[in-house]
C-alpha cells in the first residue's frame, strides 16, 4: 500500500468534501493543559462541517485593513484545518496519517501532538 501523506490528506477532502465524516478519538483540553483521550464509547461519526467566520473573526480582520474577500480566503485555506471543524493538522511532518477501514466507513486517521481524529465516507 502506498504511504499516506498530507497531500493525500488534504486531496482525499477535497474530493470528497460533500461527503465527509469525521470521528474524534483525542483533542486538546486547555483546561488541563494536555491531549485527553475521548472514551470509546462516546466516539462517533459526524458529518464534517465547514468552518464559519465568525463576527469577531471579520470585525479583527477589517481593522487590520483587510477586505471581506481577503479574510475570508486566509480563514477557508487555513493551512492547519483546512477550513473544516474537528481537523488540526502541526505540519512540518508532525502529523502522522493511516488508512482507516470497518464495515460503515473508508479513510484516513490523523494523529498528532495536538490530538487524533478520523476523516471519512461512508462506503
Amino acid at each position: 500500500m502506498k504511504k499516506i501523506t498530507k497531500a493525500t490528506f488534504k486531496s482525499f477532502v477535497k474530493k470528497n468534501t460533500d461527503k465527509l465524516f469525521i470521528q474524534l478519538c483525542s483533542d486538546f483540553d486547555g483546561m488541563s493543559d494536555c491531549v485527553e483521550f475521548i472514551p470509546s464509547n462516546q466516539r462517533k461519526f459526524v458529518e464534517m462541517k465547514k468552518d464559519t467566520v465568525s463576527d469577531s473573526d471579520y470585525r479583527y480582520g477589517l481593522e487590520q485593513g483587510k477586505t471581506r474577500e481577503q479574510i475570508e480566503t486566509s480563514f477557508f485555506n487555513n493551512k492547519y484545518t483546512l477550513g473544516y471543524r474537528g481537523i488540526w493538522l502541526v505540519n512540518h511532518s508532525r502529523d502522522s496519517f493511516q488508512a482507516y477501514d470497518d464495515e460503515q466507513f473508508t479513510g484516513i486517521h490523523v494523529y498528532n501532538c495536538c490530538g487524533s481524529f478520523t476523516v471519512a465516507i461512508k462506503k
